[in-house]
């Protein structure tokens, strides 16, 4: 594996700066669970990353006539959330089986979106709830329905200077049931 640079920024205004001003190939990174991978397999190179892990305004979720998760909640907190299972069972079943728990105590939600991997567990019942995703550039906010972020496999809309911020969620309708089923394949697959 090539060697990079490493950047913790704590806050978006930093990390918006540090991805300005470094050069060659670099990202943004969440919980790093797929992305680290592929650095050690060779499947892509990069000069350095940025780890969007201390900026705590990414961090959190909150319920309150809306879902609102910030990017980088993670999948193990999602679990544990007795209000989602109760509102939001099929985006809670999604968390419950991602992976595994060593998996979700570090894999967030909005790396998991912006992977766009075709099996990602969080994307079909976020879909189905209408989500709309936060995205945060140097330029601006700007607010993408998720329907409309993903433009094919492993492929966004989000340009490279962009971070996904909160994803929104609106309440369901009284009445509305859910669940979520993997049928297919393992948990460990990507």
């Amino acid at each position: 594996m090539k060697k990079f640079d490493y950047y913790q920024p704590e806050t978006l205004k930093d990390a918006f700066t540090l991805m300005e001003k470094t050069k060659g190939q670099v990202q943004y990174v969440a919980g790093g669970t797929d992305l680290i991978v592929r650095l050690k397999q060779g499947v892509i190179s990069l000069d350095a990353l940025i780890s969007l892990r201390k900026i705590e305004e990414l961090k959190g979720i909150q319920l309150n006539g809306e879902l609102v998760l910030g990017s980088m909640a993670l999948f193990r907190d999602i679990e544990r959330s007795e209000a989602l299972a109760k509102k939001y069972l099929a985006l809670h079943q999604a968390a419950s089986v991602l992976a595994n728990p060593q998996i979700r105590n570090v894999a967030t939600i909005g790396g998991n979106l912006c992977n766009a991997a075709p099996s990602a567990d969080s994307a079909p019942p976020l879909l189905v709830l209408d989500a709309v995703v936060v995205l945060q550039g140097p330029g601006g906010t700007r607010e993408v329905p998720l329907i409309d972020f993903f433009t094919g496999p492993g492929s966004t809309c989000m340009e490279p200077e962009e971070i996904m911020t909160k994803i929104k969620v609106p309440l369901p309708e009284p009445g509305t049931s859910m669940a979520f089923l993997k049928i297919g394949r393992v948990s460990q697959d990507i």
